[in-house]
């Protein structure tokens, strides 16, 4: 974890690692760093602006500008575990910079740790990918022309690089066993010493060493290190460990490459040209640019973005599953909104934009605005934000289905539908209850509207509430639970009971309710389909008003008696709160409305409160 050190230009890493910041102009690359003190005395005189004004450097502006030429980036999970937000977020990161310059974003699969290779990993996670609207150019799914795109099927690429490192005496056999190697260990760490690999086996000669493998002799392949290889960050500048690296492994005694060694030689076969990835890899990339320099490749360009944390943090982990990119699909939330969230995680818009945390935006504004203005440091999650961008990107979804409704269907209006129909089947298994706390009770309702005899009509009835504004969109369980009127029948038990607790306007609600009826029956006739409008309803519902005032101490109290008895017959009980009488039976329809008005008045009649 990368924390702010006391200077601006020294950054604070543990272990004590020492990360120093002495950035140049954005597009320099390793052939033309400064040597180190140099470049320190650059920082030390001027810091960041300092050290890019002394070389005739770009502006800020500039400085986050993406490149001219189409950028070849990729996405390389592990099948080790599912998609969180954070790997989401880098693969945003690299979609959109392909996207923005014309390039190709690529998908590869790095499955050399085969022990712990989750076994439906790598299916989720294009699942969840796709789901999150990113498609890629190449990849183990589509093919291309640098393929095969998993790493337990490019074998036979690394084995001849290893090879060439062999004979160059850059890298050589060690046939330590793992015994050896924890017993080093042990006594280095007894005394205080480094536990790096001491480098028993560089005192083999070629001759030998070969001599062993070719008798089948277990070993595996080490990189020489002894050397810092610092490198230039385009988000954190001049970066340079304090110790050196040491002689770690290339090739492991399966015969497959370690991570390490296999992302270089697929980032180079490749031809990717930069690489954004989390800050964690910060202290990794020494040994990627050692390896650069062995087989004199130029490296790409590195973007190392902070990182997520919770509001103590810590580091958000796989483990949990609030951060599982499935958890967020499951619970109903948009791909934009939660894209539209992430990608302002540790990126800034240019100036003169709007603030980021007002920032809308679909994928294709997010390419059209996408820069190099990464954020140093960690990042803390904010859920509530990602709350208020789910309403915006529904919001707008509901107004204009046409303009993406497969997302609209597969997010949010086929999971309401199957959940009502879980919830209508019987008392679920564990207690359904909304986030204000509202528990759902099956008993309490009637049968289904007659809008889900189908799950066409069903989404269509859905999407008509929500361009309605009838509540504002979060999660399904929140729409469902807190308005069930508008979804299931109000049973004759409801209404007997909410009598009792309906207060002392129900002996009014009789004359109430016929008034409303009776102005609302020429809308509801087949002639007169078309003026079951919203404001038709209102104006319906004003009209009835009036009509019963004279029996009112004032217009106020006879707007109330009549509104009170509208509750009765939506929900059953006028002492809850509803939705406006004109939404509430313009969406239920002439059929339903006339039904509700109808069951109340029996209800009255049958406690004889009629008047």
């Amino acid at each position: 974890m990368l924390v702010a050190g006391p200077s601006a230009s020294v950054l604070s890493v543990p272990r004590g690692l020492v990360c120093r910041i002495c950035a140049k102009r954005s597009s320099e690359t390793l052939q033309g760093i400064r040597p180190f003190s140099t470049t320190l005395q650059f920082a030390r005189s001027g810091g960041l602006g300092g050290l890019l004004r002394s070389r005739g450097g770009k502006d800020k502006t500039n400085q986050f500008a993406l490149p001219n030429t189409p950028a070849r980036t990729r996405f390389a999970p592990s099948p080790t575990g599912y998609l969180h937000l954070g790997s989401l977020r880098t693969a945003l990161y690299n979609y959109l910079l392909a996207k923005a310059t014309g390039g190709q974003f690529i998908i590869r699969v790095e499955d050399t740790d085969r022990l712990r290779i989750v076994q439906d990993a790598e299916q989720r996670l294009l699942r969840d990918l796709k789901w999150a609207q990113l498609t890629w150019d190449e990849g183990p799914d589509v093919g291309g022309s640098y393929g095969p795109y998993r790493q337990s099927e490019r074998l036979d690429k690394y084995r001849p690089f290893a090879d060439q490192l062999l004979e160059s005496g850059q890298a050589y056999r060690c046939f330590c066993t793992a015994a050896d190697l924890e017993k080093h260990k042990e006594i280095a760490a007894a005394q205080n010493q480094t536990t790096q690999y001491p480098g028993t086996c560089r005192s083999i000669s070629t001759e030998e060493s070969a001599d062993r493998a070719a008798k089948g002799e277990t070993h595996i392949i080490r990189f020489k290190g002894g050397s810092t290889f610092p490198f230039v960050d385009r988000v954190y500048g001049r970066y340079e460990k304090k110790e050196v690296e040491d002689d770690f492994i290339l090739i492991k005694s399966d015969g497959f490459p370690t991570y390490h060694f296999a992302n270089v030689i697929d980032d180079h076969l490749m031809e990717i040209t930069h690489v954004i990835r989390g800050a964690e890899w910060l202290i990794s990339t020494p040994k990627h640019i050692a390896l650069y320099n062995a087989f004199k490749w130029t490296p790409p360009e590195f973007f190392h973005v902070g990182l997520l944390t919770d509001n103590a943090g810590q580091k958000l982990s796989k483990r949990n599953h609030d951060v599982d990119v499935s958890s967020y699909r499951n619970r109903g939330i948009l791909p934009s909104a939660l894209n539209n969230w992430l990608v302002l995680l540790g990126w800034g818009l240019a100036q003169g934009s709007s603030k980021n945390t007002e920032f809308f935006a679909e994928m294709k504004d997010l390419v059209a605005k996408f820069s190099f203005k990464f954020t140093k440091g960690n990042i803390k999650v904010n859920p509530q934000k990602l709350d208020s961008f789910q309403h915006k990107h529904a919001d707008y979804l509901f107004q204009h289905p046409e303009s993406n409704y497969p997302v609209l269907q597969e997010s949010i209006l086929t999971p309401t539908v199957e959940f009502v129909r879980s919830l209508d089947g019987g008392t679920p298994a564990e207690e359904v209850k909304s986030s204000s706390g509202t528990v759902f009770d099956r008993s309490q309702h009637g049968d289904l509207i007659s809008q889900f005899a189908t799950p066409e009509s069903a989404e269509a009835y859905l999407l008509k509430m929500f361009k309605m504004n009838t509540t504002r969109y979060g999660h399904l369980t929140d729409l469902v639970i807190e308005n069930p009127q508008l979804l299931w029948t109000v049973p004759t038990s409801a209404y007997d009971a909410g009598l009792a607790s309906s207060g002392d306007k129900v002996p009014s609600f009789s004359t109430a309710i016929a008034a409303v009826e009776a102005l609302l029956y020429p809308l509801a006739a087949p002639a007169s389909s078309s003026k079951w409008t919203q404001k038709e309803l209102q104006q319906a519902i004003s009209a009835a008003i009036s009509s019963v005032a004279p029996q009112y101490p004032t217009p106020e109290a006879a707007r109330d008696n009549v509104y009170a008895a509208l509750r009765f017959a939506f929900l059953g009980d006028a002492s809850k709160s509803s939705k406006p009488a004109s939404v509430v039976f313009y969406l239920l329809g002439p059929e339903e409305s006339l039904k509700r008005l109808f069951e109340a008045s029996q209800a009255l009649t049958r406690a004889g409160a009629s008047v």
